[in-house]
């Protein structure tokens, strides 16, 4: 068995075996059960399973008080779920993006307070963007991001800038949120957001939101080429198939428009 790492947090592992004892058992558990099942001490299991129902990783049964997997489990699952069906509906269309426009296309989700890239298809090009699956970025400084923010509620979007802060990557990042906030609407009047080396020096993108049934923004796509071989003007002729491409997969996640979010 490999030795386990100095750093890791002896309360959450325990909490966690109970959090995966309790799944992987089928039927709701209580307390002495657990506890015997676990050769763990009662009044700790008891702390533990109140932490994880208050935080909604478990629910009690008031007739029982037993306890079985709560609603942020499953929410985190459907989460992992909607990911999962977003990458597979994206994927054609971004092929066809990298086809026509012989850039590298990439796919954004929106999480917390940041975006993190979940899908990618490279350019065939040898000189082409940087970048990687799982790769955590910030919103007011790429197209993807800011695609999305432009379609946010304005509290939500506070709270981002708030949260995140709007730290400055190049000397293009605007850090001023009053900027940013025109910015913003100038994306909700075009319907998609250009990034000019504001996230990394020598990269432009264009991006497009991709809404779910609910209308919300919930990741975007974007095509991003080297400064050298795309100007402004070449980004706004990707804009239409990115555009395009953007809608379609909106219709596969359930968006219909005409909801006031186009």
């Amino acid at each position: 068995m490999a030795r386990e790492p100095r750093n890791l947090s002896h309360t959450v592992m325990k909490a966690l075996t109970v959090l995966e004892h309790i799944a992987e058992n089928g039927h709701e558990l209580g307390v002495n059960e657990v506890a015997r099942d676990l050769g763990m001490d009662p009044s700790t299991v008891h702390r533990l399973m109140a932490t994880l129902r208050y935080r909604g990783y478990l629910r009690q049964n008031r007739e029982t008080s037993k306890y079985g997997i709560g609603p942020t489990v499953l929410r985190l699952a459907r989460s992992v779920e909607t990911v999962s069906y977003l990458r597979r509906v994206a994927l054609p269309y971004m092929n066809r993006l990298v086809e026509a426009t012989e850039e590298t296309a990439h796919l954004l989700v929106l999480q917390g307070a940041e975006g993190v890239y979940v899908e990618k298809v490279d350019s065939p090009k040898t000189v082409r963007m940087v970048s990687y699956i799982g790769k955590r970025e910030y919103l007011h400084c790429s197209a993807v991001g800011k695609a999305i923010l432009a379609y946010l509620p304005d509290d939500e979007v506070q709270w981002i800038i708030e949260t995140a802060g709007l730290p400055r990557l190049t000397p293009n990042t605007i850090t001023d949120p009053e900027k940013l906030w025109e910015h913003l609407a100038e994306v909700r009047r075009s319907g998609y957001a250009l990034d000019d080396e504001e996230g990394e020096e020598g990269i432009r993108c264009v991006g497009a939101p991709v809404f779910d049934m609910t209308g919300r923004p919930v990741a975007a796509i974007s095509v991003a080429a080297p400064l050298y071989r795309t100007g402004r003007e070449r980004l706004q002729e990707f804009a239409p198939l990115l555009l395009d491409a953007a809608r379609e997969i909106s219709a596969h996640m359930g968006y219909m428009p005409g909801d006031g979010t186009e």
